[in-house]
């Protein structure tokens, strides 16, 4: 196993030796834009929605329950459940 394991990377490492200088820039270009792709897809996929708790409230009835919240160490924003 380790036999194969060291005859893969030598024959990578051998097909990348022969690329020319712009070919290995461009192979190492376009793996970081992978990486920083694949980084970014998987924020994305990973943040939260949030959604209002409560609407339609006046100015006053928003204070009375954010000051509320707070003593209980609840946050302000909940994210919301995924519909079925």
């Amino acid at each position: 196993m380790k036999e194969l394991v060291e005859r893969s990377f030598r024959r990578g490492g051998d097909t990348f030796g022969a690329f020319t200088s712009g070919q290995k820039a461009i192979s190492v270009l376009g793996g970081v834009a992978l990486l920083l792709g694949g980084f970014m897809v998987f924020r994305w996929a990973s943040t939260p929605d949030y959604a209002p708790l409560f609407s339609n409230l006046s100015a006053s009835d928003a204070s009375a329950v954010s000051t509320s919240s707070r003593p209980r160490a609840r946050p302000t924003s909940w994210p919301t459940a995924a519909a079925p």
